[in-house]
């Protein structure tokens, strides 16, 4: 239940009430920049798409997410620089902000606010996700939020949820901290939003070390901004080797594929809505779709 849409290797992003759309082009797999437009009846009719943040060499942007401060109407668009179509430990993911105050007209310059470490890819099998999968969340009040898995907490040895967050548009952001619960194996996939004042919500895969993977969904929620969070357990524990196994390709990266596109969305005031999949292993239904809500 995100509040944007996404294609592959076009990803789509789509705000209500304003409606505007940015996209990352990839041509056979190479990233070729962001693209803008916006409508201003529903969309029967859109501006022309145009070019708002150009690829550079090797490297662009992927996993832009358009957000809108609810007071102001300010369009801030978030995303990951990565270099060579993917990040790595060498070479990791940089977090990059830009805005525009007169409805996308003009833009500030990307600037880069965080960097998302990936844990070395060591063990077999690999489960699909990355650090250039962020996700970007804001409140009310326009303070912005931002959570990706990263490895710096365990100097490398697994994936963790990073939190941070910045209360003055993207110039300055909060020390970046753990929120996922300890586990053997780390969580990965990330997903926030926020609705009220400092209401915010954190979706994420938490796993455990072991031959079967097991492994849940958890929900992190914060009513003060994310100064403190309360973590529970959302979905059943499942085996992620019961995933489907995707072969690497120029477009698509290999490994269990559970679908890193989950999503929350909030529920008035108080709570907050779920969207995640699971595995199965059962014939054709090798993976199911839930919905959870909280509280």
């Amino acid at each position: 239940m995100k509040r944007w849409l996404r294609k592959s290797p076009v990803q789509t992003f789509l705000l209500v009430p304003l409606a505007t759309i940015a996209w990352e082009l990839a041509v056979f797999g190479a990233l070729r920049g962001t693209l803008f437009s916006i409508t201003d009846d529903a969309g029967r009719t859109w501006s022309a798409p145009r070019a708002i943040l150009r690829h550079g060499k090797r490297a662009g942007p992927e996993d832009g997410q358009i957000l809108v401060d609810p007071r102001s109407g300010r369009l801030y668009l978030l995303m990951a620089w990565v270099r060579n179509g993917a990040a790595t430990p060498a070479d990791p993911a940089s977090m990059m902000i830009m805005s525009s105050a007169d409805r996308g007209a003009h833009w500030s310059t990307a600037r880069r606010f965080g960097i998302g470490y990936p844990a070395p890819r060591r063990d077999r099998p690999l489960i699909r996700s990355s650090p250039q999968v962020p996700s970007f969340g804001i409140d009310r009040n326009g303070a912005l939020y931002a959570v990706w898995q990263d490895s710096r907490f365990s100097h490398g040895a697994r994936d963790e949820v990073l939190f941070t967050t910045s209360s003055d548009g993207g110039v300055r952001w909060s020390t970046p901290r753990k929120v996922s619960a300890p586990s053997s194996a780390g969580a990965i996939i990330p997903t926030v939003a926020a609705s009220a004042n400092g209401l915010v919500g954190i979706v994420y895969l938490q796993l455990d070390r072991g031959a079967g993977m097991a492994a849940r969904y958890r929900l992190a929620t914060s009513a003060d901004g994310g100064k403190h969070f309360r973590d529970e357990a959302l979905s059943r524990t499942f085996s992620v080797a019961d995933a489907p196994e995707l072969t690497p390709s120029l477009l698509v990266p290999g490994g269990y594929f559970l679908g890193d596109y989950l999503g929350i969305a909030p529920l008035g005031t108080a709570g907050f809505g779920a969207l995640f999949v699971t595995a199965g292993g059962a014939g054709d239904s090798e993976t199911d779709v839930f919905y959870s809500s909280r509280p």
